[in-house]
């Protein structure tokens, strides 16, 4: 199972989500804060499920572009790695992070600022057979010192 990351809203009026309390301004936003948090609350229940009944999940994080990710604010940027980090670290045998966001910057790659054009996904899908093909030999190697 692979769970898209880095679902940040980014309203155009540089509006976003305050990670501990829902949204800033209620009015603005037509009640999203609690639609942030149910979508925590369901993203514990995923993992749970996947830990509990010994499934493979991993969050990757696609690729984004340099003026979308600019936009982010540095605190949410950093509070959505910890938090991907620390679901890899708890369970390191079900839940993996692959962050990708990087791997493509070229602005003829983009449909939009987090969305690939059809030149950009198949770039991006070739970067992601390597990246899968160099943490299995990686698995491998461990698995063979560990004999």
């Amino acid at each position: 199972m692979v769970y898209g990351c880095f679902a940040f809203l980014y309203l155009r009026s540089n509006f976003f989500f305050q990670a501990e309390a829902g949204m800033r301004d209620l009015v603005r936003s037509r009640g999203l804060g609690v639609v942030y948090n149910r979508q925590e609350e369901y993203l514990e229940k995923i993992v749970r499920l996947c830990v509990d009944s010994n499934i493979s999940l991993t969050f990757l994080n696609t690729p984004l572009h340099t003026s979308y990710y600019e936009n982010i604010p540095p605190v949410f940027v950093s509070k959505h790695y910890e938090k991907m980090e620390g679901y890899a670290a708890s369970y390191p045998a079900n839940v993996h992070y692959l962050d990708l966001s990087w791997i493509i910057k070229k602005d003829e790659y983009f449909h939009d600022g987090d969305h690939l054009n059809n030149i950009g996904g198949p770039v991006f899908q070739s970067a992601q057979i390597h990246n899968q093909t160099l943490r299995r030999q990686e698995t491998r190697r461990a698995i063979g010192a560990s004999r």
